[in-house]
């Protein structure tokens, strides 16, 4: 539970940095690209098919958490990492 408490507080802290130079869509977007990379180098890309009959699913949960992640990083780059964070996570 620390480790991953603090690597979200670094990616925070680092997404607040990069919110100086770039959008909160290209953080996400990169985020995105990373943590693909290390799913498919992690499963080798075997456990990343959709079943069938799952992918509407599959796509809703995924737009509806791009929309968070982003929001979350505009909120970031807007009022800092803290006050950020509590807010999101107090819903």
């Amino acid at each position: 539970v620390l480790l991953s408490s603090l690597c979200f507080g670094s990616m925070a802290v680092c997404v607040g940095l990069a919110a100086r130079e770039m959008g909160a869509a290209q953080i996400a977007f990169f985020r995105f690209l990373g943590s693909f990379a290390v799913m498919l180098a992690a499963t080798r890309g075997r456990g990343l098919r959709v079943k069938p009959g799952n992918l509407g699913a599959v796509v809703m949960r995924g737009l509806i958490g791009a929309a968070a992640i982003t929001l979350y990083f505009v909120g970031i780059g807007g009022v800092g990492p803290g006050l950020a964070t509590l807010i999101q996570n107090t819903y």
